[in-house]
């Protein structure tokens, strides 16, 4: 849950009294490591190269397509770059060498992913309540180019730890991924933004905390 969903409610059918936001929980234990990375990266068939990862569903709610719409100026502005799109749906990819559909991953390969990872997408068109795929991009220490929706802009700082755009922007999402990929210092300073944000943002205690305060208010109380 997030503020922006909340927001999207009115007073008449979600009181005051009755809003509590209760982030999600990141993962838990180590985090893959650059060899982690490079070893999934190899096992994969993931050639050198600047690499853009979208994780989840392929669909259009998703904005699988707007993504796919940007391929051909993120190409021209970056030669040599290569997009991973991970996950399972209906929405097809186009068959080209700097394409890999890779499906439904496991954790223990799709974190080291994210780790080999110069851009996390989330271009998503609908009101994303918290992007579970952002959570985790954050984690790892990942800059994230996403849409400005739901709670996209609550965990990601625009400009700080990365970039957030209008939805159905291809163009917009095409100069984001650009600017990242041709930056590689200004990527690696918005990882490490995104990384100090979820150790505050998402804090466990923070999050159990704001749990049980939900459960203990008044207005959640059985009659």
């Amino acid at each position: 849950m997030s503020q922006g969903i909340l927001s999207l409610f009115p007073e008449r059918l979600v009181p005051a009294s009755r809003r509590h936001v209760v982030y999600t929980l990141p993962p838990s234990g180590p985090r893959p490591d650059a060899a982690a990375a490079a070893r999934v990266r190899e096992r994969l068939g993931i050639g050198p190269g600047p690499l853009v990862l979208y994780a989840g569903k392929r669909s259009f709610g998703k904005g699988t397509h707007v993504l796919v719409d940007a391929l051909g100026a993120i190409r021209a502005g970056v030669p040599g770059a290569r997009f991973a799109f991970a996950g399972k749906g209906e929405m097809p990819l186009p068959s080209a060498p700097d394409v890999h559909a890779l499906g439904a991953l496991s954790q223990e390969s799709l974190f080291p992913l994210y780790r080999a990872a110069d851009v996390v997408v989330v271009p998503s068109i609908w009101p994303e309540p918290l992007s579970r795929v952002i959570v985790e991009a954050m984690w790892l220490g990942r800059p994230v180019v996403a849409t400005a929706v739901g709670g996209s802009p609550e965990a990601v700082e625009d400009g700080v730890s990365g970039l957030l755009v209008p939805r159905g922007d291809a163009p917009a999402l095409a100069a984001a991924i650009s600017a990242l990929l041709h930056d590689s210092a200004r990527g690696a300073r918005m990882g490490a933004a995104a990384a100090a944000r979820a150790a505050t943002m998402f804090d466990e205690e923070r999050v159990v905390a704001s749990l049980l305060d939900a459960y203990e208010s008044p207005a959640t109380r059985p009659a």
